[in-house]
């Protein structure tokens, strides 16, 4: 066990046991074993009761410890203990995408850049105007017309607004403002892969939530709503890592669940805009207390923006406010007035509908190669395809070798089939065979 392990170092040192007097100094102990290795993800602590009684100290230290590591994303709920985290909290290098000679990157859930707007040239001829300065209103107005009029495109419900910084830092500050250390969040099962990361690195409980082709299963948000979920975070169109779009009568019956849970926080991902056809099925009752709808525009304006926009209800959105306000969060005037830019371009339009076409096209010729060479596949939209594989890590590994880097499912599975993510966003239809094979090959 982690602290016996201390106990025996301390007395090879000539080191009193009692050195370890605090939640904080029990904490780093083990965090140290570890970072070293002595700890390995997997390994079990010692029960609470248990660990008091060797250290010398009172439960509600011990406990206090095993937050702080939980916190820290280093360890995990393993029945009624802790044990070392099986998938440790990444650092921001692991993010970072690498290249490699003679290898196809399709591993990074990026848009082909030769598909996005100019925004040099729409820098060049943007006129800023007189500096912001403190106290200005945080949102671009104009701004704000087009998301909402992107919002009643695709069939979502109404609501207020603000300006955010992309989906993934808003889902985290509503994970910070609606739950607490321990409670539980229902997501996806497979799932978006920095939300896995957001959810245990703020020392919240995971649930998975299954799906099929149609999305989530109701039973399934049943059960985890029962089980004690506090938020639901769900992605009615091209669900990544899947691709899964919610269908009508699926997102009726989901929202019939949620009915029975009127408390519960709501979460809708929508990051696929204008680049796929179909409309949402929101799960979302805008009559709820508590719900949000975050729009990014990074697929079919570009990553590099960090700007979006967030609907939601009152209730919500001025919690949202009441954080940006204190925090002095606002997103830059000059970068809002970019986004309005790029939204207002006048072949914007058509720019959209050819892109929509290509990426559509590219899924096709992958998905009819798959089909080709036997290669089970989830039909979806978007830039990812969902491919089931029980021996994911061996079969990439393969896979690498030969030239390809995709994803596995290690990344985005809680309790779900392993499987591999291909984005076919920059996937030549000439090679789509080629890959097919591989995975065939290998499968």
């Amino acid at each position: 066990m982690a602290t016996k392990h201390a106990i025996e170092l301390a007395k090879q040192h000539g080191q009193s046991e009692m050195q370890i007097a605090t939640a904080q100094e029990l904490a780093d102990d083990i965090r140290k074993k570890i970072e070293e290795g002595r700890l390995k993800p997997g390994d079990r602590l010692e029960p609470i009761r248990s660990l008091a009684e060797t250290v010398g100290l009172n439960r509600n230290t011990v406990a206090a410890a095993y937050k702080k590591l939980q916190h820290l994303g280093l360890v995990e709920p393993s029945g009624r203990n802790m044990r070392v985290s099986l998938r440790p909290i990444i650092n921001d290098e692991e993010y970072l995408r690498r290249t490699y000679p003679g290898v196809v990157d399709l591993s990074f859930n990026n848009p082909d850049p030769a598909l996005l707007p100019d925004a040099t040239k729409v820098l060049h001829e943007m006129s800023i105007g007189s500096p912001s300065l403190y106290g200005d209103p945080a949102d671009n107005q104009q701004l704000c017309k087009h998301f909402l009029n992107l919002n009643k495109t695709l069939e979502y419900p109404d609501g207020e607004m603000i300006i955010s910084s992309g989906n993934t830092d808003v889902m985290e500050r509503l994970l910070r403002l609606y739950l607490s250390f321990g409670d539980k969040v229902a997501i996806e099962d497979p799932c978006y892969m920095k939300l896995l990361h957001l959810v245990r690195a703020n020392g919240l409980t995971p649930l998975p939530l299954s799906m099929d082709s149609e999305g989530i299963i109701p039973q399934s948000l049943k059960d985890m709503l029962e089980a004690g979920a506090k938020a639901v975070f769900v992605t009615p169109r091209a669900q990544n890592p899947t691709g899964v779009c919610i269908t009508v009568d699926r997102a009726r019956e989901l929202r019939e669940v949620l009915d029975q849970f009127p408390d519960v926080l709501v979460v809708e991902d929508e990051h696929a805009g204008p680049l796929i056809r179909s409309k949402a099925n929101s799960l979302i009752d805008p009559k709820r207390n508590h719900w949000a709808i975050l729009h990014s525009a990074a697929k079919y304006l570009g990553p590099d923006l960090r700007v979006g926009g967030t609907i939601a209800s009152p209730r919500t959105i001025g919690r949202l406010r009441s954080q940006r306000a204190l925090g002095g969060q606002a997103i830059s005037h000059i970068m809002q007035t970019l986004t309005c830019k790029l939204f207002e371009l006048a072949e914007l339009k058509s720019l959209f509908i050819s892109t929509a076409t290509t990426y559509a096209r590219r899924r096709i010729a992958f998905e009819k190669a798959l089909t080709d060479h036997n290669v089970p596949y989830w039909p979806g939209t978007g830039l990812n395809v969902w491919i089931p594989a029980p021996r994911a890590e061996r079969l990439a590994g393969r896979l690498f070798r030969e030239g390809w880097e995709v994803r596995t499912g290690s990344e985005f599975c809680l309790q779900s089939e392993n499987g591999l993510r291909v984005t076919i966003s920059q996937l030549e239809e000439t090679t789509c065979h080629s890959l097919a094979k591989a995975i065939s090959d290998h499968y």
